[in-house]
């Protein structure tokens, strides 16, 4: 059983103290002296070791440690690493881009935002720029504001597969379903996802185009049938539909009921679906 420095330490200098004559004591105080001492010395030593953590390395070698670790969400790496970066005073346009995604990764979108703005003043087409403006607005839910940023960057070449999803659903969201359907028949060949075929499918559905929004929704379920939100989909567009054909009412019933035995865990879809079906005589 191993037993610490310390404590073995401390069992001497109480029996000097307490069970030891004067010469005794003597000997621990000066033992106390020594332990003090050291501790010092060794926190001295630490904080020098800290500060020359970082002396060797070069600027574009910080920079590329600092990337890295934003990339993988390692906040506290990424904070030492800027810290040394901007003890050396360094100011690139790289760096200040590094800085304002480490203050909205952390939340602080406040700070981010002030230096995307400088940037932005230096630079109103670069599309780093943008996307991170964009994802900042996007973050405190100011929607309107994170399309134009997100569209800036795109128009200007960024190119990113979050980018592309997250622009088509929020232009959905904004009722702009057309340019929607445009970005969806851009990408479609290159990001071939469920999820982006389904918004497909529903944003011809809310741009009163129906029966595209039926061949893109039908179409999905032959290629991936366990993208069990797709039965939701048909189902809720068949539902609207026998609201003036009972015509569609067979269709509605069969595709809402698929999406409540299905295997999704979309809880409160399932219920709305329920209550579909139910309506449905």
């Amino acid at each position: 059983m191993e037993v610490s420095w310390y404590y073995f330490l401390k069992v001497i200098i109480n029996y000097l103290i307490f069970k030891g004559g004067l010469m005794k004591k003597v000997t621990a105080i000066l033992l106390i002296v020594l332990i003090i001492f050291g501790c010092a010395k060794t926190r001295e030593e630490i904080k020098e070791k800290k500060e020359t953590r970082f002396s060797n390395v070069e600027t574009e070698t910080l920079i590329s440690l600092t990337r890295d670790s934003l990339n993988k969400e390692k906040h506290k790496e990424a904070k030492k690493y800027l810290k040394e970066l901007d003890s050396r005073n360094v100011q690139t346009f790289e760096t200040k881009i590094l800085k304002s995604r480490y203050f909205y990764l952390k939340g602080n979108h406040s700070s981010s935002k002030k230096i995307l703005r400088e940037l932005y003043n230096k630079y109103p087409n670069n599309k780093y720029v943008n996307y991170y403006m964009g994802l900042n607005y996007d973050s405190e839910k100011f929607f309107s504001s994170a399309v134009n940023y997100y569209l800036s960057a795109y128009n200007n070449g960024y190119r990113s597969n979050y980018l592309i999803t997250r622009l088509t659903t929020l232009l959905m969201q904004e009722g702009d379903f057309s340019q929607a359907i445009n970005f969806f028949h851009s990408h479609l060949s290159n990001h071939k996802n469920s999820y982006m075929r389904y918004n497909l499918g529903m944003a011809y559905y809310y741009s009163g185009k129906s029966r595209d929004a039926i061949d893109q929704l039908k179409l999905l379920t032959y290629r991936n049938p366990d993208y069990h939100l797709t039965y939701y989909g048909l189902g809720y567009i068949y539902y609207n539909l026998s609201k003036n054909n009972n015509y569609y009412k067979s269709d509605a019933r069969k595709y809402l009921k698929k999406f409540i035995n299905s295997n999704s865990n979309r809880k409160s879809l399932k219920k709305k679906a329920k209550k579909y079906l139910s309506s449905l005589r």
